[in-house]
């Protein structure tokens, strides 16, 4: 699903979640010390912020946010627009913008009842971010070097999310995004198996290829692994090994 049709369902579901949004226990308890003045001004905030946003009056919705931040820091439309806010971010393609305040509010917010959309949020906004580096591996082959790091952010992001919100209505893309993203990783891992074989360091090869099979069960790249892995024990002279991963190998694939 590429960027823009992302963002339409966003666009769509986003009043949806926003208008249903429930009062938790905690939200509950900080209204008890907001006033019934307080609290209609902070609703009539929070529609006039969320008209804001709609009509994409960006410098306007901001400031508007941080008078409510300031005066009604523990209002819960306080803490659902600055959702809004953090949407605004990923919307304009401010991905690190988008993160950044996320991450913040996850932190800060972790029981909310749109948690898992924040979440999938920063999640979405690292893999956009990072989108150079999940090009396959086939087309720039004998790599050295690559910041694999923020791939495994995206993926721990993701992970996440997954683990702990199986019924969100992001599940579905998030295990997408896993997969493609474990692939990516375990290619990583595999195109530095072969340049360990190329450059002689057998050793190195099978403790690269146990480690792949380790983290990326899944990866479609296991079967070229134990091969590369069964010619590194070959030219360790580890041959009775080296059949044995052989002969597993075609079993699984028969």
């Amino acid at each position: 699903m590429n960027l823009n049709k992302l963002k339409t369902i966003f666009l769509f579901l986003l009043p949806i979640f926003i208008l249903s949004c429930t009062t938790t226990p905690e939200d509950r308890n900080l209204n008890n010390k907001i006033s019934n003045e307080a609290y209609q001004d902070s609703l009539n905030n929070y529609n006039e912020l969320k008209f804001l946003f709609e009509n994409k009056k960006y410098d306007e919705a901001y400031s508007l946010l941080n008078d409510m931040k300031e005066n009604l820091p523990y209002s819960r439309h306080t803490k659902f627009g600055k959702i809004l806010e953090i949407h605004s971010y990923y919307e304009q393609n401010k991905f690190d913008l988008t993160i950044q305040n996320a991450t913040t509010f996850i932190n800060s917010h972790p029981l909310h009842t749109r948690i898992d959309y924040v979440m999938y949020l920063r999640a979405i906004s690292s893999f956009e971010l990072n989108k150079s580096l999940y090009q396959h591996l086939s087309q720039i082959p004998k790599i050295i070097t690559v910041n694999r790091s923020k791939v495994r952010r995206t993926f721990s992001y993701f992970s996440v999310l997954a683990q702990k919100y199986p019924k969100s209505t992001y599940f579905k893309n998030t295990v997408s995004k896993l997969k493609l993203l474990r692939q990516v990783l375990s290619d990583y891992e595999l195109n530095d198996a072969y340049l360990l074989f190329d450059n002689a360091k057998y050793n190195d090869v099978v403790a690269r290829v146990d480690y792949l099979i380790k983290s990326y069960p899944r990866s479609t790249n296991i079967s070229k692994a134990l091969k590369l892995q069964a010619k590194a024990y070959r030219s360790l002279g580890l041959v009775d090994t080296a059949k044995s991963i052989e002969s597993n190998v075609r079993r699984n694939n028969q």
